[in-house]
């Protein structure tokens, strides 16, 4: 198991988060706080009562990323051999600047506060297709609620654009995963492995900030990993298994086609 010096950052936290752009805060009650950063509308951090359930985003000295909630579009997990020049690992939205929403339109008061990301993709060689994609994070007084909504923008090409997007949670000192669907409960000892989940509200977790409970909308996998044992794990809801993005079982959008997907983190 890797000790925590070897998963100390490379380049400091406050460096980092100043590398991707605005930081939006949201927080209720003095209880409910989420921190977003302008790159990817990632989450970098969420906390109730001071105690952490998404532990900070950091980077690894060897370069990798761990913690917050990336955003993991248009595919989840290595790129295609036909994309790799071109795109990274899990994609390129978790790299992109997008554009915060006016304040204005962002629903605020005692109750919700919600923050506004959107963005639209160029079109390249090896993926020719032009996407917009908004992202909805919000906040209710023991809730932190994430959507990812995709719309397909006129491109020019015959063909379906590939998709098979991804939310990418850290959960702080994870542990008791129990899906009550399956009546099976989950331990996480490193590795990766997929559980089909088909829109779920029944998957539950201890965290150190207490029982949480997970609903999905519109994916059908639910991808889980570590590295870290007894620090983080991942619970990751994905549309479909990385080796479907591109494929004849994959997802492909037709010109104009919007699709929506949700997760719900609730503190039970």
């Amino acid at each position: 198991m890797p000790g925590k010096n070897e998963l100390e950052e490379g380049v400091p936290r406050n460096e980092l988060q100043k590398q991707m752009g605005e930081i939006i805060e949201l927080e209720l009650g003095g209880e409910n706080r989420v921190r977003i950063a302008e790159q990817g509308g990632t989450i970098l951090s969420w906390e109730i009562g001071n105690k952490s359930i998404i532990p900070e985003y950091f980077e690894k000295k060897s370069g990798s990323y761990r913690g917050g909630v990336p955003v993991c579009f248009p595919f989840f997990g290595p790129a295609p051999e036909s994309m790799k020049e071109e795109i990274g690992q899990h994609g390129w939205l978790r790299e992109e600047k997008l554009q915060v929403a006016d304040r204005k339109d962002h629903k605020q008061d005692n109750k919700i506060q919600q923050a506004i990301l959107f963005g639209e993709n160029k079109s390249t060689s090896s993926y020719p297709w032009r996407l917009r994609y908004v992202i909805t994070h919000k906040i209710t007084a023991n809730s932190l609620e994430t959507i990812l909504r995709v719309k397909r923008l006129e491109d020019g090409q015959t063909n379906g654009a590939p998709i098979n997007p991804a939310f990418h949670p850290y959960f702080a000192k994870i542990s008791n995963i129990k899906i009550d669907k399956k009546n099976q409960t989950f331990l996480l000892e490193g590795g990766d492995f997929g559980l089909d989940i088909n829109d779920s509200s029944d998957i539950f977790f201890n965290t150190e900030a207490g029982k949480i409970q997970m609903e999905t909308n519109g994916f059908n996998k639910l991808w889980l990993w570590t590295d870290n044992q007894g620090e983080y794990g991942c619970l990751e809801p994905v549309l479909q298994a990385p080796g479907k993005f591109n494929t004849e079982e994959g997802k492909f959008l037709k010109p104009d086609e919007e699709v929506k997907f949700k997760m719900i983190l609730k503190r039970i």
